[in-house]
């Protein structure tokens, strides 16, 4: 497990400097890729089922809450970092979840989660914890774009593994 000091977290709720976000409930998106994904985690590595999640950029965490919420509420968005997380690459559970419901093969799809090799754009930070840093501006129309064409790259890795 590793530290990671420079991370984002993005939310609809509001945090202060010097708070930490503890994680209290199992996640709810993709229950099947995240149960298969717990059956073979190393065993060193902290838990997909209950963390906290933050990205290595504001883009990255902007597009993360994007996908996990509908809300209408403000964004905010966080500088926070984590003691003990693991950095996997984000679009690895799409692409499992894909391959589930197909029944294709997921070996080396789990494989490169657990263990990432390849150079994937958007990365997905876990843990059982964050210290928030310090609020910081959301990101821009400019950066999310690159983002998103950055982006684009990890959906056609995924499919090839």
């Amino acid at each position: 497990m590793t530290a990671f000091p420079h991370l984002f977290h993005a939310t609809h709720q509001t945090f202060s400097p010097g708070q930490t976000v503890q994680a209290s409930s199992p996640t709810t998106f993709y229950p099947a890729v995240v149960q298969l994904l717990e059956a073979y985690r190393p065993g060193s590595l902290p838990s997909r089922s209950v963390c906290v999640f933050a990205s290595d950029s504001k883009a990255g965490a902007t597009r993360y809450l994007q996908a996990q919420s509908q809300s209408q509420l403000p964004m905010q968005v966080y500088q926070v970092e984590m003691k003990i997380g693991h950095r996997a690459p984000f679009r690895l559970i799409r692409e499992l979840d894909i391959r589930l419901g197909a029944q294709r093969p997921i070996t080396a799809v789990v494989a490169e989660y657990w263990m990432p090799r390849k150079n994937w754009a958007f990365w997905e930070v876990f843990g059982p914890a964050f210290t928030v840093i310090a609020q910081v501006q959301p990101a821009t129309l400019i950066e999310m774009s690159v983002f998103n064409l950055a982006y684009d790259k990890d959906l056609e890795l995924g499919g090839s593994l």
